[in-house]
């Protein structure tokens, strides 16, 4: 069976031509919507994404960083790795740093006020998040340490607004140490 990777046929046609960003996933407002981190926009790093390690440089330095620590979902820089939460397209974000972000394109069909939950885990410090929403920094939100990378918690981000049509959201890590279901 052959499996369609969109993230790597758009890296190797695409992305090498425009810094557009583009969807990954068709995410749309509406009664109990769940976006999973990882159906982040597909873009360059710096567009679509950030992660401090997003490059495999081994060919022509020898050295091979790891640019996605799982190996997991996709085929850039965000480190990916699987997820057996209750609710999961069977995937995380995991090993996030501070300064670390993920943009995601989010389409309402009418002006729209929504609750925004964080489902994340971490084993020693909690961490720290902000989303911007269109440009615009929305709403900062502190995760709690949950004790265990894998024992997942739902925090209210609390309350925004989406205009009628494309939304861009953007999740920023202000502090690191967690990962991210949804």
């Amino acid at each position: 069976k052959t499996t369609r990777r969109q993230d790597v046929i758009d890296g190797m046609i695409r992305q090498v031509k425009t810094d557009e960003v583009l969807p990954f996933a068709d995410h749309q407002v509406s009664e109990g919507a769940v976006v999973f981190a990882v159906d982040y926009d597909l873009g360059k790093i710096g567009h679509a994404y950030y992660d401090k390690e997003s490059g495999n440089y081994w060919v022509s330095t020898g050295n091979r960083p790891d640019w996605n620590r799982g190996r997991q979902y996709r085929n850039d820089g965000v480190d990916i790795e699987f997820c057996s939460d209750s609710i999961t397209n069977g995937y995380s974000v995991g090993w996030i740093e501070e300064g670390e972000w993920m943009q995601y394109t989010v389409y309402s069909p009418g002006e729209a006020s929504v609750d925004i939950n964080i489902r994340a885990a971490s084993r020693d410090a909690g961490g720290a998040v902000q989303l911007s929403i269109n440009n615009a920094d929305e709403l900062k939100v502190q995760l709690p340490k949950t004790g265990d990378d894998r024992r997942w918690q739902t925090t209210s981000a609390g309350r925004t607004k989406l205009r009628a049509g494309l939304n861009h959201v953007r999740v920023k890590a202000l502090s690191g140490g967690f990962n991210l279901n949804y």
